[in-house]
């Protein structure tokens, strides 16, 4: 809450030692923001550095959501025309966030390969939209910019755990959020003011194609990932794990061939048996 962190934490009334500071409890309006956010995480240098990329890249993200009606207006189509462009590019996004996750589960290619690919075509295919003339290039732009966002969209939160590790994703995510959130605000202000300024939509889509192809290029030099999900892939795959006890030796189940040990008697123990008794040597005929 806003006012745990602009007044001090103080023990309740009728306590002993009511109105003294909690031990260990941080005071300032800043110590209990970085507690509370985890500001630390901007001392990773993975976390960081994705952050950046991922700000980059909702620079340009939103950009033709804003804008692509607009442009298409100006182009000479109709009202009906240029928002169902905007509807085509919704529903292949939606199909591209299905078939982008299905494919991410299957674990054939890793989170940063995929980021990274699917950004390029995002970029490529944002930068080459005011290329497409008429309307059917501006519906094939429009259907393929959405398929990319689509499969952009579902990975962009399923890599923070590969990068920041399961323990602190919980703060790294509302902290990123927090960032990536700018990005998205900047970016279509910025394309209306190059519009305005050039007269034209082509600079605001190349200039939001550029942001999305330069963050999507510096996912493959993240410093660090964690190993948290090694486990996980292995038994994915079938590969058996170390046991704790005995390292280098792979967990096994009970022994399907092990003799099976005597039944308990009634009082408890285990019931004796006696041995058998030896036979005598056998003796040859004289």
């Amino acid at each position: 809450p806003i006012w745990w962190l602009m007044e001090g934490e103080r023990e309740g009334p009728g306590r002993a030692g009511a109105g003294k500071k909690k031990v260990g409890v941080p005071r300032t309006f800043w110590a209990k923001l970085g507690a509370t956010l985890d500001l630390s995480l901007l001392g990773h240098r993975g976390f960081a550095t994705y952050t950046l990329g991922m700000t980059l890249v909702t620079a340009g993200y939103f950009v033709p959501y804003a804008h692509l009606v607009p442009h298409a207006r100006s182009l000479g189509l109709s009202e009906y025309r240029a928002a169902f462009l905007l509807s085509a590019a919704a529903l292949s996004d939606a199909v591209a966030r299905l078939a982008s996750g299905w494919v991410s589960d299957l674990g054939l290619v890793s989170t940063a390969h995929s980021l990274c690919l699917w950004g390029v075509l995002l970029g490529l295919s944002l930068a080459l939209l005011p290329a497409a003339g008429g309307y059917p290039g501006l519906m094939a732009a429009s259907v393929g910019y959405g398929f990319c966002a689509g499969g952009l969209a579902p990975l962009i939160f399923a890599a923070l755990p590969d990068i920041v590790g399961v323990r602190r994703v919980l703060s790294a995510t509302g902290l990123f959020l927090m960032c990536i959130s700018v990005g998205g605000l900047l970016g279509p202000p910025l394309s209306g003011l190059l519009e305005d300024l050039t007269g034209s939509y082509t600079i605001s889509f190349l200039t939001a194609g550029g942001f999305i192809l330069l963050g999507s290029l510096i996912v493959p030099f993240i410093p660090t990932f964690s190993t948290c999900s090694s486990g996980l892939s292995e038994r994915a795959s079938g590969t058996p794990t170390q046991s704790p006890l005995t390292p280098g030796l792979p967990r096994r189940g009970p022994n399907p061939h092990r003799a099976p040990s005597p039944p308990a008697s009634r009082d408890g123990g285990q019931t004796h048996t006696e041995p058998p008794h030896p036979r005598p040597p056998a003796t040859g005929a004289k």
